[in-house]
């Protein structure tokens, strides 16, 4: 009796505590690793929002600015309330980020002088995109002539480092001769895995708002 009860009153052998703290250690990391997919999920699906969200309150912004703009406005369009305020940078109000933390950047097209197709050409781009996000922007928007004439876009420039201004050659794009009248043609998936391969991808939107 007294041997049965020492027998059942034992510890955890050393290799039976390695084997649960294993089991615990696997629970813990599948845990970290859907957690972290759900959350990059999050801020794919924000990044394609923002996209929207920017390029429609331009065209009520600056439909009517009949060539008056120049150059980088992205100052002027988060004062104007253009930018989604997730994407201001800080309190002066003068820089934006995307949902990933990278530069978003909104300027005047250096294609033509506005107006351009009856409207101003603007270029939304974006900085540091992880190649899936940069295909998933490019294939959404680009993707259909339907979203392409929704959005009046113009096509796309794929640019290796927006940051650095001594780098401001597409590196490759698509698009229609900036203003020439005609909408692009739309990229496939497959394109646009091929316009984003690498580590991180700057890639911009060129469109107009008439």
């Amino acid at each position: 009796m007294h041997q049965w009860l020492k027998q059942s009153t034992r510890g955890f052998t050393l290799i039976e505590m390695a084997i649960v703290l294993t089991l615990v250690g696997l629970v813990v990391a599948g845990v970290w690793v859907y957690t972290a997919q759900v959350n990059y999920n999050s801020k794919k699906k924000r990044v394609l929002e923002q996209v929207v969200q920017i390029m429609n309150s331009s065209k009520k912004v600056f439909g009517n600015a009949d060539g008056g703009l120049t150059g980088n406005i992205t100052s002027a369009a988060i004062t104007a309330g253009i930018f989604p305020g997730d994407m201001v940078a800080n309190s002066a109000a003068t820089t934006a980020t995307h949902a990933l933390g990278g530069a978003a950047v909104l300027s005047v097209g250096d294609g033509c002088t506005p107006p351009c197709n009856n409207g101003t050409y603007l270029r939304l781009s974006l900085d540091g995109l992880p190649p899936d996000i940069c295909t998933a922007v490019l294939s959404t928007f680009l993707g259909s002539s339907a979203v392409i004439t929704q959005f009046n876009l113009m096509g796309y420039q794929h640019i290796e480092d927006l940051s650095n201004p001594n780098d401001t050659g597409p590196v490759t794009g698509q698009g229609n001769g900036f203003g020439g009248g005609n909408i692009p043609n739309p990229v496939t998936v497959g394109e646009a895995a091929t316009a984003c391969a690498g580590p991180y991808i700057d890639v911009a939107l060129d469109f107009n708002v008439p």
